[in-house]
């Protein structure tokens, strides 16, 4: 290519003109693609049946003028209004449908995100679930990655749930999961996304968060978590315990796969030294 031929191309004005073709393209492309919703079928002959009638009605009422027929000017008078109101119902009608198209629309999309909602969420703690995790978590490792920054990953499992699901029923073990699943929110930051990723196993992923700064979050919270819990109606209590492994990146794995494995390697660690599970 020429170099003022290039020179050209790359000018400011040059790109600005290009960038206003691509806008023009978008806007015709988004056009065509737009549903025409303005414009209901049923309402043309609607419309047209307004005009014929307006039309015969002045018609008529100019022959009546001419000749002195008042009768035809009375018939030219209820054509006349026959034709407005045929086309006022039509824009009434019109308005009406668009109305509701519009209101269906909404509704259905406010549905469709609510579904979207419940899908990634867990019905038992209202926390984020599994799915939502590690779809969460790969979109951090990227931004970590993008801009050089830590993220730290924090993996517990509470201690003897098992037991306590034996022991005093699924009921009780609900209470536990429930009351886990309330105080982690309230013991990270609001940036921090806690999550329910197995049956008595929970996550945090934690943006922009070093190796000692996990390791301070995941005492805090095992402190938090740590102590006595009514489970059932009749004031039965259980010892909770839970067991917390750390990972992170770049300090521990560079994938998602490497990363929760660290944690989970550290969590069961954890647990092998616990001597004592909830009574």
């Amino acid at each position: 290519m020429p170099a003022c031929q290039e020179a050209v191309e790359h000018s400011p004005t040059a790109e600005s003109a290009q960038q206003e073709r691509r806008q023009k393209a978008r806007t015709t492309d988004a056009s065509e693609q737009r549903p025409a919703l303005s414009r209901p079928a049923f309402l043309f002959p609607i419309a047209s049946f307004a005009a014929a009638a307006i039309g015969l009605a002045v018609v008529l009422a100019h022959e009546a003028f001419g000749t002195g027929r008042f009768d035809l000017l009375v018939v030219a008078s209820v054509i006349l209004g026959v034709g407005v109101l045929s086309f006022a119902f039509g824009a009434l009608g019109q308005g009406l449908l668009l109305r509701s198209v519009q209101q269906f629309e909404t509704r259905t999309t406010a549905r469709h995100l609510e579904l979207q909602d419940m899908a990634m969420r867990d019905d038992l703690t209202g926390l984020p679930n599994r799915r939502y995790f590690y779809t969460r978590l790969q979109g951090e490792l990227e931004l970590a990655r993008n801009f050089r920054r830590h993220l730290a990953v924090l993996v517990l499992d509470i201690d003897g749930f098992k037991r306590i699901n034996d022991r005093y029923g699924h009921k009780a073990g609900d209470i536990v999961l429930a009351h886990v699943g309330k105080l982690l929110p309230e013991g990270v930051r609001g940036s921090d996304v806690p999550a329910r990723i197995g049956g008595d196993e929970f996550a945090v992923i934690m943006p922009a968060t070093n190796k000692e700064s996990a390791f301070i979050v995941a005492e805090r919270l095992q402190q938090a978590l740590q102590g006595p819990l009514v489970v059932n109606d009749d004031g039965v209590q259980v010892h909770l315990r839970v067991s917390l492994g750390v990972s992170g990146y770049p300090w521990a794995g560079d994938n998602v796969d490497s990363i929760v494995q660290r944690a989970d390697t550290q969590m069961y660690a954890a647990k092998t030294v616990h001597k004592h599970a909830p009574a």
